[in-house]
């Protein structure tokens, strides 16, 4: 299967054995083209379903008011419907099963416009006669002072 498509094996029905390639569009029905007449089901409507890829790379099939509706995964949908790998489609006699296209990872926005992280300076000044400390990042930071007590450093308040 050609990266990005969707395949339809034909598992029933009159066309079983077939595979079909769906790129962005595909019709089926009574009057569609080759493979979408399903090898000449006489239970699908003319123009029964359509199956078509959505901008983010997903396919979805819609009934289009088909007298005896669609149903994938056995329950007739009555909106557009996202398609998964292995999902059972069955219009009219014919029943296929979908191979969905596996998806390329994408970058997360967040990933994709995230600013390099500039280099971090620590300053420590540290008076033992005086028991205390003071830490800083960078030269635009607050300090923090701590003082030697009771045998530990603290945060001094």
């Amino acid at each position: 299967m050609p990266p990005g498509r969707l395949l339809l094996e034909v598992v029933a029905g009159n066309a079983l054995g077939t595979e079909i390639e769906v790129e962005d569009d595909f019709l089926i029905g009574r009057e569609a083209s080759a493979d979408g007449k399903l090898a000449d089901d006489i239970e699908i409507s003319r123009h029964h379903a359509r199956i078509t890829r959505a901008p983010d790379g997903d396919y979805t099939i819609e009934d289009l008011s088909s007298t005896n509706g669609t149903f994938v995964n056995g329950k007739q949908i009555d909106a557009p419907q996202r398609l998964a790998d292995g999902d059972r489609v069955e219009v009219g006699g014919t029943t296929l099963v979908v191979h969905a296209p596996a998806k390329a990872p994408q970058a997360t926005a967040a990933r994709a416009i995230q600013a390099p992280i500039p280099p971090l300076s620590l300053r420590i000044d540290v008076d033992l006669a005086g028991r205390q400390a003071t830490l800083a990042l960078d030269d635009s930071s607050d300090e923090v002072r701590l003082e030697y007590a009771d045998g530990g450093w603290r945060i001094a308040r």
